[in-house]
């Protein structure tokens, strides 16, 4: 008996089903339709049975609405044992708050060229090697222009990957928006998706700026002091424009260095091999303690590139 009710009432009608579910979908529809024409008028009935329970049981609906005064009144009266300087901080996170409602994103965002940009054929090794000079928490990845940003990179994906793999492999992509958004729809919008940077597109969809979780909170709350311990000033020992040309002896006589790459002769030469492919413009570079920026480049490679070196 359990074998034929395994057949006949549970293997038979589901695979009947997963075969020809169009052909059971149209031969349930007759009784599916008269069941609900004939369950109507009892639901009907249920409608208005709990409509009617609700008016008579139900709380009325509370309209809660605070002017500014209002709600600055209710915060300040429990914070009248509070310093001076407390309250002050408090009325100016309100101010800011209710200042923030009709701010929109272009107003507070950061120009993409205050983070530090790669181009989108940048390996992990040479990402490491920026990050020996200086920590950056994410990457913006741009194809050809920087104002085109594609992707963005973070350090902790990269971490055991494969030196000569390129960064863009890893990267995830960006979360664009317009530069006209309203910066409490953002607000909202990064406690659901899951992001901490947005990229701010213009009118015509070229990438503007960027802004994050953590500068709309500064926005209204201001920056939080946090102590860190002082650090010996960075003395930056050459920032100027040469030619690729320019022979690696004479480089290291002029400015004291001792820069040495396989067989390279020049700039040129050296970025080239390091690279591993022709240098394009805007490139930067880090060899060793140096950030190469490639300014000008030709069929030959590096016509003309600004370095600049950081102990």
């Amino acid at each position: 008996q359990i074998f034929i009710v395994l057949i006949f009432g549970e293997l038979a009608p589901l695979f009947a089903a997963r075969k020809h579910s169009e052909h059971v979908a149209y031969f349930s529809i007759p009784l599916v339709y008269l069941l609900a024409r004939i369950l109507t008028p009892f639901v009907w009935v249920i409608e208005k049975i709990s409509k009617a329970s609700n008016l008579i049981f139900g709380k009325s609906k509370l309209e809660f609405f605070l002017s500014k005064e209002e709600l600055q009144k209710v915060i300040q009266e429990p914070a009248k044992k509070t310093s001076k300087l407390e309250n002050e901080n408090i009325n100016n996170s309100l101010s800011t708050i209710f200042s923030l409602k009709e701010k929109k994103v272009f107003e507070i965002m950061i120009s993409i060229y205050h983070i530090k940009m790669i181009p989108s054929n940048f390996s992990v090794k040479q990402i490491k090697n920026a990050l020996r000079i200086d920590y950056f928490p994410y990457f913006l990845i741009y194809h050809q222009n920087p104002d085109n940003i594609v992707s963005i990179a973070y350090p902790r994906d990269l971490l055991r990957r494969n030196e000569d793999s390129r960064v863009i492999d890893f990267a995830k992509p960006p979360w664009f928006i317009t530069e006209n958004m309203l910066v409490l729809d953002i607000l909202k919008q990064f406690r659901t998706n899951n992001q901490s940077i947005a990229v701010v597109l213009d009118k015509s969809g070229k990438s503007k700026g960027f802004i994050t979780l953590d500068q709309i909170e500064d926005e209204i709350f201001g920056k939080y002091p946090i102590y860190t311990p002082k650090k010996k000033a960075s003395k930056t020992v050459i920032a100027k424009t040469v030619s690729g040309s320019m022979s690696l002896i004479d480089f290291n006589k002029k400015f004291k260095t001792n820069l040495l790459y396989k067989d390279a002769k020049t700039i040129s030469d050296l970025i080239s091999l390091y690279l591993g492919h022709h240098p394009s413009t805007n490139e930067i570079v880090h060899f060793e303690k140096y950030e190469f920026t490639i300014i000008e480049t030709s069929l030959l490679g590096v016509e003309k590139v600004k370095v600049k070196t950081i102990l």
